[in-house]
């Protein structure tokens, strides 16, 4: 799991000379996640929204526990296929099964 320290964070944001705000705090860890600042899904944004008010509040065994219950991914979903690549060499990997084309996107054309 990505771990957040969440001082750590706080002192990043105060590296600028200022006490680091709430906003501050919350958009540093956005980027240091790659998630954008607001996400197209607002049952998705909410749950982050919720999981950086526990962080901020010093809750961060039930932050975690809020996002490994409301958001899963594919690998914790399905168990892939073994894929043997050589003698000694095989993986379990998603990426590695048949891939289904993906539908085309509209705005692409």
């Amino acid at each position: 799991t990505g771990e957040i320290d969440i001082e750590q964070v706080r002192e990043n944001v105060a590296a600028s000379g200022t006490e680091p705000t709430d906003s501050e705090v919350r958009a540093e860890i956005r980027r240091e996640f790659d998630i954008s600042e607001t996400v197209d899904d607002p049952d998705l944004e909410e749950t982050l929204s919720e999981a950086m008010n526990l962080l901020l509040g010093d809750n961060a065994e039930m932050a975690d526990e809020l996002l490994s219950n409301e958001i899963t991914t594919p690998c914790a979903e399905t168990v892939p296929e073994q894929t043997v690549h050589g003698p000694d060499h095989e993986s379990a990997c998603l990426l590695h099964g048949e891939r289904t084309p993906a539908e085309p996107n509209p705005a692409d054309d």
